[in-house]
């Protein structure tokens, strides 16, 4: 499971008892080690507990390194202090570390900007007011810091009430390198619950952290999953735990899912990035080469895709991929180039139009020299769904092709564009305008089994939209 990806080594100490009465606070009140012999007093509503465990304290000095707080009669002579996250009738939460007598070590109420993930010190949140966070409380383990930033992105959630459009995020673990930018291709693992009233979280409806599932592959801003989902990813990194509040309007909205999720339900998301690539090389710079002279747009060759021309060229697909050519015995062998854009041998492809309705698939090195080009037409033939996975056939005059794409997600986004060439294509075609047009059809992902004929009753799950001018 995710919170369980790290061991503690050694035995966990006795788990401090939540105080029975408990000082309610005013927003932004801290107090710290100082303070810690003032005794508690009664308050007219009982707290709820929505964390309890142990933790060390440290104040956060000007030039940013830590002094541990350890108050008289700490739970360990270490510092070892209780800690929880509590309220008391009320929207707003509160963290509260105490010792062993139950007496106040440091609270504060949780805020939109109170609480963050703290990458100096392991299973840590640097935590204050949200203009300075001057404390860090530090776990003994990754399962009670991820349990632990569950309860704040609850808390903060609480204190958007009405604000339906507002996503809430909370790091729990801080991946590594570079942060998710719109367009990488990342593949995350997630789990995914409704509430069954505000706060509280039920069971889990979907996922794919359960061992033999695959990791979840999309396209970030190309509005491919949830609003609420693509927008938490962005600024993870690999590796990274994030937990997501998601309001209807980012999530399943008004309608719901059948069955599974009601209407108008806030969502709550543990996202980890388990893999984060680039978008793919960028499409080629400059102009793309207009052959006026040449009628016959299928070659294959050196020519360039990067010339000066008059138009500007528009790119409706750029990515990566791996292409393969059928030999004379019916075998694929990889096309391998000098100036790949990987050790691997991968190549650019884009499907790109310039000044026309007309659209070519190219692929290309990384000097944007086309490895192999042809112009989209109406027939499924030109460019089709192979039997391999994530994998299109591609014919050029009398050469085969088989493109290799890097996953599910991509393979149907490559086939958006073809199945928009392809419609292009025929209303490009001689006397296409006196009659009715052709369907278009474009596998996007071979399903299995037995295949639907006329008469035989089905259960589809479907996307339609309305074409706009172009």
């Amino acid at each position: 499971c995710l919170s369980c990806a790290h061991q503690e080594p050694s035995p966990a100490p006795p788990r401090a008892t939540p105080p029975k009465v408990v000082e309610e606070q005013s927003a932004g009140a801290v107090s710290d080690s100082s303070n810690s012999n003032a005794s508690n007093t009664s308050v007219s509503k009982a707290a709820i507990f929505h964390f309890a465990g142990t933790c060390s304290l440290y104040r956060v000095l000007p030039d940013n390194s830590l002094e541990v707080v350890n108050p008289p009669d700490a739970y360990t002579p270490e510092g070892l202090l209780g800690v929880v996250l509590l309220s008391h009738g009320k929207a707003a939460r509160s963290i509260l570390v105490y010792n062993k007598k139950k007496q106040q070590a440091f609270s504060m109420e949780i805020t939109r900007d109170s609480v963050e993930i703290f990458e100096d010190h392991p299973f840590s949140y640097r935590v204050g007011a949200s203009t300075e966070l001057h404390h860090v409380i530090a776990f003994r383990s990754v399962a009670d810091q991820v349990k632990f930033g569950v309860q704040v992105s609850i808390a903060k959630s609480m204190l958007w009430m009405g604000a339906e459009d507002q996503l809430v995020t909370q790091d729990i673990v801080a991946g590594k390198g570079r942060k998710v930018r719109k367009g990488d291709v990342v593949g995350v693992r997630f789990m995914a619950y409704s509430e069954t009233e505000r706060g509280v979280i039920g069971p889990m409806f979907d996922g794919n952290v359960a061992e033999g599932t695959t990791a979840l592959a999309f396209t970030v801003g190309a509005e491919q999953v949830l609003a609420g989902l693509e927008l938490g990813a962005v600024g993870m990194s690999q590796g990274g735990i994030r937990r997501l509040v998601v309001p209807p309007s980012l999530g399943y909205g008004a309608e719901g899912v059948a069955d599974v999720v009601p209407p108008n339900s806030v969502l709550h998301v543990e996202l980890t990035i388990e893999t984060l690539g680039d978008s793919g090389p960028s499409p080629p710079a400059g102009k793309v080469e207009e052959e006026a002279n040449n009628k016959d747009d299928n070659t294959n060759g050196s020519s360039t895709v990067s010339a000066e021309a008059t138009v500007t060229p528009i790119f409706h697909y750029a990515r990566v991929c791996t292409l393969f050519q059928q030999t004379s015995s019916g075998e694929w062998e990889m096309v391998v180039v000098p100036d790949a854009y990987t050790a691997s041998g991968q190549l650019g492809l884009v499907v790109v139009s310039s000044g026309s309705v007309e659209r070519k698939i190219v692929v290309y090195d990384k000097n944007k020299q086309a490895v192999v080009q042809t112009a989209v037409d109406a027939a499924e033939t030109t460019c089709m769904l192979a039997d391999a996975e994530n994998a299109f056939l591609l014919t050029v005059q009398d050469k085969t092709y088989q493109i290799v794409l890097k996953n599910e997600a991509e393979t149907c986004k490559f086939a958006v564009q073809l199945a928009l060439a392809r419609s292009a294509a025929a209303a490009m075609a001689p006397g296409a305008n006196q009659v009715e047009p052709d369907l278009i059809v474009q596998d996007m992902i071979r399903g299995t089994g037995e295949v639907a004929e006329a008469g035989q009753v089905v259960k589809v799950r479907y996307q339609g939209w309305l074409e706009g001018e172009g």
